[in-house]
Order: structure tokens, then sequence, then C-alpha cells
């Protein structure tokens, strides 16, 4: 499994911590003669802690064990140990490793060794606790005073490292989130390369075996002309993948842009549905001749285009084209009779490499980019498209006049059914 930054962090302050702890022990043997019968326990408990923290226990663990040391080393030796920085250190580590809600209790655990302290002088002063630092009485003000300063230091680190827990883990939840996107988009663009290689095959072989049995047979007219339909149409088919397939790379690049002339659109979708061939034969086409709008014609071929033969793939006859000027807008539908797409694949229609049927059969050709490149070319143009629902099909919306001085009143790819 691959290792996490978030992992190496964790290895390496593991690592760091154990060193230390061994560091300590090794110094309280040495310096064991001067420092009496105090220095087993402290060796057991330094001992206790580097083990600990090269074990599999969590760091929440590792982290309240560094707090009850430092209580510990406190009760053997007294504030001038050093103990008492060691919930510095701990607090100032924990936010790199734990939920900013944990951070926060390591926090308060921290503060909670303060108020230890606080109670342990004051109960020493009553009675005798066994192993507990040498008397040496350190007058009450100066010592609540120290008490203090750990305190305000305390509440600065501490609130500077729960801000930083806070941001890390935003930032880990951002990355997170893009490493799974970046995840799909490469499994959507794996199975466009499937996908892709599969379509752009079909066709090929296609061109390929007509095109020989036109030159190598003397057919009939009817026969001939049959066929010559027919590499009509598989290059119509091939040309359609091609072009949307170079319209969405040049988008994603930003190397995109329409270019906008005064076009009348009856006009424009009866020539591109009359020229996708004997399939689109039937498709009812009603639009009002009296519309001029500013588009580009290339682009509002593809995206009249693309959704028709949507319709006719997808869906089931009768298909329909309707234009008509809905205010500065001209509003077009392009609707059948099939049953449509429910609530969740209707969320997905319009994201790129999606195919809403079965990969495994690739039974329909298509690349999965045809309504994304509907959706981008009408944004390009000020417009909107978005599913209607089931009989209502995709509406198409774009201003008559420049795109800056209208502004799209519907979002792209709603469902409004």
């Amino acid at each position: 499994m691959m290792v996490q930054p978030h992992d190496s962090l964790e290895i390496r302050v593991r690592r760091l911590h154990s060193g230390v702890l061994l560091l300590a022990m090794v110094a309280v043997l040495v310096l064991a003669p001067s420092i009496g019968v105090r220095a087993w326990p402290t060796v057991a408990l330094l001992a206790a802690g580097a083990v600990l923290t090269r074990t599999p226990i969590s760091m929440t663990a590792v982290l309240a064990c560094d707090l009850v040391l430092a209580l510990s080393l406190w009760w053997l030796f007294g504030p001038v140990s050093g103990a008492n920085f060691i919930p510095y250190v701990v607090v100032s580590l924990g936010p790199l490793l734990l939920p900013s809600v944990r951070a926060r209790m390591l926090l308060v655990a921290a503060f909670l060794t303060i108020a230890a302290e606080a109670g342990l002088h004051v109960l020493s002063g009553r009675m005798t606790l066994p192993f507990f630092h040498p008397p040496d009485p350190i007058p009450d003000g100066e010592f609540f005073a120290g008490l203090a300063i750990q305190a305000i230091l305390l509440v600065a680190v501490g609130a500077l490292m729960v801000h930083i827990a806070d941001s890390l883990h935003a930032g880990r939840e951002a990355l997170a989130a893009d490493l799974e996107r970046q995840h799909e988009l490469h499994r959507l663009k794996d199975s466009f390369l499937a996908t892709a290689s599969h379509q752009l095959r079909t066709p090929l072989t296609a061109l390929r075996g007509f095109s020989q049995l036109l030159l190598e047979r003397d057919l009939p007219d009817s026969e001939r002309t049959e066929y010559l339909g027919l590499v009509v149409s598989q290059t119509e088919e091939m040309h359609t993948l091609v072009e949307d397939l170079i319209t969405f790379n040049r988008i994603e690049a930003g190397e995109f842009s329409v270019r906008l002339e005064s076009v009348h659109p009856a006009s424009v979708v009866e020539t591109t549905v009359r020229g996708m061939g004997p399939t689109a034969v039937d498709v009812a086409i009603d639009v009002d001749t009296d519309i001029v709008m500013q588009a580009d014609p290339l682009r509002l071929t593809q995206m009249i285009r693309n959704l028709v033969d949507n319709a006719l793939r997808y869906g089931e006859a009768p298909v329909a084209v309707v234009g008509s000027r809905d205010g500065e807008w001209f509003r077009c539908v392009v609707s059948d009779a099939g049953p449509g797409l429910n609530g969740q694949d209707a969320a997905r229609a319009f994201d790129p490499y999606v195919r809403l049927v079965a990969n495994a059969t690739m039974s329909e050709p298509g690349l999965g980019l045809g309504l994304t490149v509907v959706r981008e070319l009408a944004i390009r143009h000020g417009g909107t498209v978005r599913y209607l629902g089931p009989a209502a099909g995709f509406e198409l919306r774009i201003p008559l006049t420049e795109p800056s001085s209208v502004a799209p009143q519907l979002p792209n790819s709603v469902v409004s059914g």
C-alpha cells in the first residue's frame, strides 16, 4: 500500500520521539550515582515511553503517555527537571498527527498537567508523598507565577497548533478529494481509450470492407448506391467522433473560441438533421423560420447534431426538434419517446467520457463526449443546456444577441422533472 504523506510524517515523529526518550534514559543512567534512588523509576518511565512509541498503538495513546510522563517526572524531580516542557512538545506535535478535535482534547489534557502540578504543590505542603521530589520549598507566589507563565505559553502555543491542525485537516481533505477526482479521471480516460479504439475501428473496418467491394466487384447500380450510402454514413460517424474529440481537447487546453455571425437557426437545424443520413430521415423538425441570432454556425450545427444523435441512439421514435423564440433567447428542444434518464444518470449525462450504456458490450457507438461538448459550446455562446426529463428531452437555450448582453437564466445540466 502506498504510504501517504501523513503516514510518513508519523513514522518520522515516532522515530524522533523514541530517540529522544532513549537519549534521556542514557543520561539518567550516567547520572544515576548523583540522582540516587529516583533514577531507576525514571529509567523505567523513559524506557516504557520509548518502547510504546515503536509499537502499533495510536498516536493519541503515545501523546497521552507523554503527558503522564511529564507529570511523573515532575513528581520525582519537581519543576527543575524540565519535564514541564513536555506538554509543549506534545501540543506542538499533536496537531500534525491528530484530527483537529483530538488536538483540542490534547490541549485540554496539557492544561490538566498544570492543574495537577498546582494540586500536588499544595498537597505536598500538608503531607509526605512517596517518591515526591525533594521538598526544596518554593514560595507559593513564585510557584504559582511560574504556573501562570506556563499556562500563558501553553495557550499561545496551543492556539497556534490547533489552528495548524484545522488547516492541515482541511488541506488533507482537499488533497484526498483531489486525489479521488484524479483517480476517477484516470479511470474515465482509460475507459475512454478502450471505447475510442473500438468506436474508431468499427467505421474504419466498414469503410475498408465497402471500399473493397466497390473496387473489386461489378455491382448493380442499386447495390452500389446502397454501399456508397453506407460509406457516407460511416464516414459521417467517424467525422462526428473525431470532431467531438478535437473540440473537447481544445476546450480543455483553453484554446477554443466561437466566431459569432448572423444565422437562421431553422436553416441550420434543417441542414444538420437532413445531413445525418437515413437514420434521421424521420426526425420531425419545427423551427420558427423568422428567427435570426448571433451564433457560430459550425458550433450550432455540432450542438444540434449531437443532441439529435443522442436521441436517435438512446431514445425511441418519434424524435422531434422544436425551435422557438423565448424572449431574447432561441429555445431548441430535442425530444424522443424513450424512457429517459433516471436522476443519477441525468446528473452524470454531461460529464466527459460518461457513456450511459454497458461498456462491456459497447453496443452503441460514441466516446461519451457528445453532451459534454454541447454543454461547453452552449456556455461559450452564453447559453445553457439541460435535461427536462423523460419524453421532454434536452433543452438548448442560446441568446439571440451577443452573449455578454444576456445572462443565462437557467443552470446547465439541471433536471427539472
